[in-house]
């Protein structure tokens, strides 16, 4: 019995087309990368650097970091301390008490001094450099 089923007709296909369809492909495959890379990179975390406030005074004493990096003051200490810039219009922790923290997020460059208004002994210098 004769099959009803005709083999279909296969024609060559042009080796530039097959290229053009490859080649589009993997340009696709790399700019669906690069713009998750770019989206994972916007809303990667800032790192957090840690200042701790020990037998009166922060340690470390000088600290450099970047735009946008936040630095940590942990009060270990069993007294109350602040990170307090001089000039104070830079940036003033208020009262920061035993066991308590306070977050800073370095937001231009410079350097900026600072100590415990309570405490003038204690000193410190962030160094906020730009990032390249």
């Amino acid at each position: 019995m004769p099959s009803i089923f005709k083999p279909a007709s296969v024609e060559p296909v042009d080796l530039r087309a097959r290229i053009g369809i490859v080649a589009c492909a993997v340009l696709l495959a790399l700019m669906t990368a690069v713009a998750i890379s770019r989206a994972v990179a916007a809303k990667a975390t800032p790192p957090v650097h840690a200042v701790k406030i020990e037998n009166m005074k922060f340690s470390p004493a000088a600290l450099t970091v970047f735009v946008g990096d936040r630095i940590e003051f942990k009060n270990d200490d069993l007294v109350p301390h602040t990170a307090t810039a001089k000039p104070s219009t830079a940036f003033d922790s208020g009262l920061v008490m035993p066991g308590e923290s306070w977050v800073l997020i370095a937001k231009s460059a410079g350097r900026f001094s600072y100590t415990c208004t309570f405490h003038p002994m204690m000193i410190g210098e962030i160094i906020v450099e730009k990032r390249r």
